[in-house]
């Protein structure tokens, strides 16, 4: 599947696009003024392409849940916080145990943190199509702050 300009993709990345550029690699200060991805797996829009490379414009993704993998470093995750997160405990920075008493507090935690971080995770730049692992086209354009609205909505009208 090729990228198409003003069409959203959940992209995986490879590990390299995530760390400052190194004495004999320097593609992340060339391309990308030294800034890398914050996570391997990110959702964003092609803004404009070359023949071996896009650029994005990515944001942490918060349209999912309950994914096996890790966003940031792509380690497989088995932990039901963990995979709520979309974050492994290491890159996450959370305990292995759900610190509340119901699975459902757990889910609203959760969404406050998609909303308030995983949403503002933005980053823009050139990606070499030959370190994009895997993606996938999203269905539609996402509207991020309407996701987010809908999503505070739905926990807020559950809490009641």
């Amino acid at each position: 599947m090729e990228l198409k300009i003003n069409e959203c993709y959940e992209i995986k990345v490879k590990k390299y696009m995530t760390k400052k550029s190194v004495d004999g690699f320097d593609f992340m200060k060339k391309f990308n003024n030294d800034n890398p991805m914050p996570f391997l797996i990110m959702v964003g829009e092609v803004i404009k392409e070359t023949p071996k490379m896009v650029y994005m414009k990515m944001h942490g993704d918060i349209t999912e849940t309950g994914f096996d993998c890790c966003l940031k470093c792509g380690c497989m995750i088995t932990n039901p916080v963990s995979r709520y997160f979309r974050l492994g405990p290491f890159c996450g920075g959370h305990a292995y145990e759900n610190p509340f008493k119901t699975e459902e507090a757990l889910i609203e935690a959760l969404a406050l943190y998609r909303k308030d971080y995983l949403s503002k995770v933005v980053w823009e730049g050139w990606i070499p199509k030959s370190a994009i692992v895997e993606k996938r086209k999203m269905t539609s354009k996402i509207d991020y702050e309407k996701y987010v609205e809908r999503l505070s909505k739905k926990y807020e009208s559950e809490k009641k």
